[in-house]
């Protein structure tokens, strides 16, 4: 936890005044003292030479020597200010600004496996996550099973309504596609579609939001809002993902971490080529590359601002087409995890396998998902740097557990 106010104050205090055991007049002496002799060495010698940059600092130091002066004179008062605002900022952030760890939890079970899910809206405004967690689809359908993430930015309702739609379209793409691959990143796109019909000028949305920049184009509603797509389709023998975007999917193998997604962020080479074919721009902007200086991954679902129509869907800057793996599945397996990229902003791929396989055969699934939550939530921000404060969504199946 963060220092309280007052603390901060004093040590910015005490800072300040380390050399108070100096006499007032010893101590104004020495600072002339220092600007007479650096200013008198630089005038001395040549400025045009190795030196060039020490004449514009000499007439600084002669304007604004008595700023310095006064500071220091008043060091003690200053560092109490300073400590105090330090002290405000810092406890506006860790007193009024927490966390919202309230979570939503939900378990089930399968015929050959069982699993939990939980959801935390974190440091951010609003929950904008979306989960999917289906044990059995309907007869004929009902070997597999379904658990999907989706990741909203720019607001909660392209994931709401991605996740309300999945299981019908994954559906009717596995009854007439015996290859669930390419039943799966369909589905996606058929997704891609309805949210196309419904992107509808939305009176709603604020004029800062609003696609303003689209000459003779309606402020429509997912043109800035979409989210990823993750989804793992399970049966006894195997596992089918599709992945569009940067949240994540793996399975635990014999105690190690199976990764069977990749992020999809703009840096790629591939991304980028296709990105910069479409007429985007990679550019990084803060600690992360961005397309257009805004989004930070390069495939989604709706985000219609950043697609052009006339473009095929793989070919758009931000594309809906996933990546598709399939993995076998045996008693060497011990759990799958599907969770949104704000898990793994304190925590990587291993850790957060070896988090669960520490504890999967001792604690109980709900015990381990919440636990997981606040272990990758951080407590503060500023030491943390910004990680940790995005919301938080996991699932975690354990296999073969009857």
């Amino acid at each position: 936890m963060g220092a309280s106010s007052d603390e901060q104050g004093i040590w910015i205090t005490r800072l300040w005044t380390s050399y108070s055991s100096k006499s007032f007049v010893v101590n104004v002496l020495t600072i002339l003292l220092v600007v007479i002799i650096f200013c008198a060495s630089v005038v001395a010698y040549p400025t045009t030479g190795q030196f060039p940059v020490l004449s514009s600092t000499v007439w600084l130091v002669l304007q604004f020597w008595f700023v310095g002066l006064l500071i220091f004179v008043c060091r003690g008062r200053v560092g109490t200010w300073a400590g105090k605002v330090v002290g405000l900022l810092r406890g506006e952030a860790t007193s009024q600004r927490r966390p919202c760890r309230i979570k939503t939890t939900h378990t089930g079970k399968g015929t050959w496996f069982s699993f939990a899910s939980s959801e935390m809206q974190g440091w951010r405004n609003a929950m904008e996550d979306a989960v999917v967690t289906i044990p059995a689809l309907a007869e004929p359908l009902d070997e597999f099973a379904i658990f999907a993430v989706f990741d909203g930015h720019g607001g909660k309702d392209a994931s709401a309504h991605a996740a309300g739609i999945l299981t019908d379209r994954v559906s009717r793409r596995l009854a007439h596609d015996s290859e669930v691959g390419v039943a799966l990143r369909q589905s996606l796109l058929d997704i891609e579609d309805d949210l196309r019909k419904h992107n509808s000028p939305a009176s709603g949305i604020p004029l800062e939001f609003a696609p303003a920049q689209i000459p003779g184009k309606d402020k429509c509603h997912f043109d800035l809002m979409g989210c990823t797509a993750t989804v793992a389709v399970l049966s006894r023998t195997s596992v089918t993902v599709c992945n569009v975007g940067d949240s994540r999917i793996f399975k635990c193998r014999n105690g190690e971490c199976v990764p069977l997604t990749r992020d999809h962020k703009p840096e790629s080479p591939r991304e980028r080529r296709r990105i910069e074919a479409a007429g985007g721009m990679v550019i990084k902007f803060g600690p992360c590359y961005r397309v257009d200086c805004n989004l930070n991954l390069s495939r989604a679902l709706a985000d219609f601002k950043y697609k052009d129509p006339n473009l095929a869907p793989e070919d758009q800057k931000i594309s809906p087409v996933g990546d598709v793996v399939t993995a076998e599945i045996d008693h060497q397996d011990e759990f799958l995890l599907v969770a949104c990229d704000g898990l793994f902003e304190l925590m990587t791929w291993n850790t957060v396998c070896d988090y669960v396989h520490k504890r999967i055969k001792t604690m109980p699934l709900t015990a381990i998902v919440e636990g997981l939550l606040d272990e990758c939530c951080s407590s503060d921000m500023f030491a943390t740097g910004g990680r940790g404060t995005d919301n938080e969504s996991v699932i975690i199946v354990k296999l073969h557990d009857s």
